[in-house]
């Protein structure tokens, strides 16, 4: 058995993302305190003049990054994420050799992608960046995600549970995603299906969520900011000064790892958006049932109705407003834009919705059939021609490599029995009509995540009215 990490050890590096992120991603994902110390601009003083003499005298191959744990320093890309992959219990025995192969194709990448960042190759100029990154992602990048795809053995890179191979392929992915986007190329994702499952079940990790919203991930510069053509920070961001901190992790339960519980009737409804969303996120949520009598609606800020959600110390009512909380949880690092348009689609379910409850729960369901299909014809051609528009020919209505709750509204509204599948169906919905919607909603069903909760679900499929 490998020996465990030591307390608080040292990470170095230069204040950027880098080669040490998948080692602060590491650290994050077992939710284990550590020392971060970043060299920044002054780093010809800071690392040259100081500390690497210093680390030279106990481990004469140092550079950047290194690990000091305890009397141990280590140096070396890959040595080091192999060396926290072992202490950290993370990478496993009987995955040795395919994660060392995971881990040395990406450097491939890695080495190849410097080329084109930095003026090493034959991009000497920012201006020539744009032209030299599409190439590079036409080339060198699809080759190498192309034997990574392949290479991929399950839900991570060796099967159900991330080597430290996965972390680095993860940054790789992030940092191409944000040079595509940058430079207005069309995202990859659909070429990489088995990747961007991986990509989009790293981020569902609590330890993960916390990276991604703490500055190692926000602010600091993807490549080296005294040189790069790409930093993926604004023109105005500055490239600071070295500094050491400490990363206190661990200690007690983050909101973020507690399950939310979700307070509903045991059928779609109003609830299964929500539902929907933590299961793309993979946020834990515990279904509560019906409130009885020990738990007060009015402390859920709810005269009388449901859905209603409580996270730790926060209760909540109004469907739509727990529908964007989880949606923060379950896809963390969405710019404000694509939240935008993510709140426009489960509001837009909330007004079908609204449409057909007026139907369905009135005598002319069942008294005049043909004027209840009619009236349900009518709400769904006023909505579903919009959201037509709206659904992307492949691929998902963020651009990203997952879905977020825009995606799983379109297919709560398509599928979830109770209302939406039972006045589709009564409404005679052709859905050749609305044939980007319909595919939009069989993708996401397909999307391991969706699709693992739609395999045990009895909610999304439940018919209490017997329609």
């Amino acid at each position: 058995m490998a020996q465990a990490l030591g307390d608080n050890p040292t990470i170095g590096y230069h204040s950027i993302r880098g080669l040490a992120a998948p080692l602060r991603m590491m650290m994050f994902y077992k939710e284990r305190t550590f020392t971060n110390v970043s060299f920044g601009a002054d780093v010809q003083d800071t690392w040259f003049g100081k500390t690497k003499p210093e680390l030279a005298a106990k481990n004469a191959c140092i550079n950047l990054p290194y690990i000091i744990d305890g009397d141990t320093v280590v140096t070396q890309s890959n040595t080091c994420m192999v060396y926290l992959g072992g202490r950290l219990g993370i990478d496993k025995p009987e995955h040795q050799f395919r994660n060392r192969t995971v881990l040395d194709q990406t450097m491939d990448l890695r080495n190849a992608l410097v080329l084109i960042v930095y003026p090493f190759g034959e991009i000497k100029t920012k201006d020539a960046f744009a032209e030299g990154a599409a190439k590079h992602i036409d080339g060198d990048m699809t080759a190498n995600f192309t034997k990574l795809e392949g290479f991929c053995a399950g839900r991570f890179m060796c099967g159900d549970e991330p080597q430290s191979g996965d972390f680095h392929v993860w940054e790789m992915l992030e940092q191409h995603r944000a040079i595509a986007e940058g430079i207005g190329k069309e995202p990859f994702w659909g070429k990489f299906p088995k990747l961007a499952a991986m990509y989009a079940a790293m981020k569902a990790f609590p330890g993960i969520q916390k990276y991604l919203a703490s500055d190692y991930h926000t602010k600091y510069f993807h490549n080296n900011g005294l040189y790069t053509f790409f930093s993926g920070q604004p023109d105005s961001a500055v490239y600071p000064a070295s500094k050491e901190e400490k990363v206190e992790l661990g200690s007690g339960k983050s909101v973020l790892s507690m399950p939310a519980t979700l307070h509903y009737f045991p059928a779609g409804g109003r609830a299964e958006l929500s539902r929907l969303i933590a299961a793309a996120g993979r946020v834990e949520l515990i279904e509560g049932g019906m409130p009885g009598e020990g738990v007060d609606k009015s402390d859920f800020v709810s005269p009388s109705g449901v859905p209603l959600l409580q996270h730790g110390g926060l209760k909540m009512a109004q469907s739509t407003a727990i529908e964007n909380y989880l949606s923060l949880l379950a896809f963390p690092d969405l710019p404000p834009q694509m939240r935008a348009v993510d709140s426009q689609f489960c509001s837009i379910k909330e007004d079908v919705a609204a449409g057909t409850y007026k139907v369905i729960f009135s005598p002319m369901v069942k008294e005049d059939k043909e004027k209840a299909a009619e009236e349900l014809r009518k709400n769904a051609t006023k909505w579903y021609t919009v959201v037509e528009k709206l659904c992307p020919a492949d691929g998902f209505i963020n651009g990203q490599a997952y879905p977020t709750a825009a995606d799983v509204a379109v297919l709560n509204m398509c599928d979830t029995v109770m209302s939406f599948g039972i006045c589709n169906r009564l409404a005679g919905i052709d859905w050749s009509s609305y044939p980007k919607m319909r595919a939009l909603a069989t993708r996401t069903s397909k999307f391991p995540s969706v699709s693992e909760y739609l395999a045990k679900s009895t909610t999304f499929t439940a018919n209490p009215m017997g329609l």
